[in-house]
């Protein structure tokens, strides 16, 4: 629905929002203000948010599935075998990686090394 600019003026200036000053300086909003490409704007940044927000939800499912798998044949190994390995020992140290993510697993490592274990 358009708004018609002189209606639009004066209740701004009636609620203090802006000054007639400043209106008479700058204008009241954009001259070539075009209602049908701000909605199409705002129509393609929803899209483009929606498929954004899919594929990392895709992502993040995925990498929970990977991690799940892994943890759940590492129980498997426990129960079959009667336990005595670590999870890190049982996945590698790759997968290890992933699972915990790069900086964290970087941070074991060093801790390990400095403790004198080698994974």
């Amino acid at each position: 629905m358009p708004i018609n600019n002189a209606d639009y003026k004066e209740e701004v200036v009636k609620r203090g929002l802006v000054s007639g000053a400043d209106i008479a300086q700058y204008g009241l909003g954009d001259g070539d203000f075009d209602e049908a490409r701000n909605r199409q704007i705002i129509a393609n940044s929803v899209k483009r948010t929606n498929e954004i927000y899919r594929k990392k939800m895709k992502d993040f499912d995925e990498g929970l599935q990977e991690r799940s798998h892994i943890i759940a044949g590492y129980i498997k190994h426990l129960v079959d075998k009667g336990g005595g390995v670590s999870i890190e020992k049982y996945a590698g140290w790759e997968t290890m990686k992933k699972l915990w993510g790069e900086a964290r697993a970087e941070e074991i490592q060093r801790r390990a090394l400095i403790a004198g274990y080698n994974i």
